[in-house]
């Protein structure tokens, strides 16, 4: 099985499966942001591959938001947002593998 890890823009680090970045990650996400994340957050997205688009948007804009903190501008990102995987039908194990 693969490992999960943090979605922040070329970050490495292994998190557990429920977690969308690594804590140094998460830290730099705004509290307002962090909340959006997690009240739209099903237990078992993952498992079951069907994250809501609640959660796909709250966690495209706290992606985004760590990337602009660490000075990744948009055309520094060669990742394809989450929203649009989704809709393309990809899962969050395919998902994992292309960041």
């Amino acid at each position: 099985m693969s490992q999960h890890l943090c979605h922040a823009y070329r970050c490495t680090k292994a998190v557990k499966p429920e977690k969308l970045m690594c804590a140094r990650h998460w830290r730099m996400v705004p509290l307002r942001m962090q909340r959006m994340v997690c009240v739209a957050y099903a237990i078992g997205q993952c498992d079951t591959k069907r994250p809501s688009y609640a959660w796909l948007a709250a966690a495209q804009i706290a992606i985004s938001t760590v990337a602009d903190k660490e000075g990744y501008g948009l055309e520094q990102r060669t990742q394809i947002g989450l929203i649009e995987q989704m809709q393309r039908g990809a899962s969050c194990a395919e998902w994992e593998q292309r960041t």
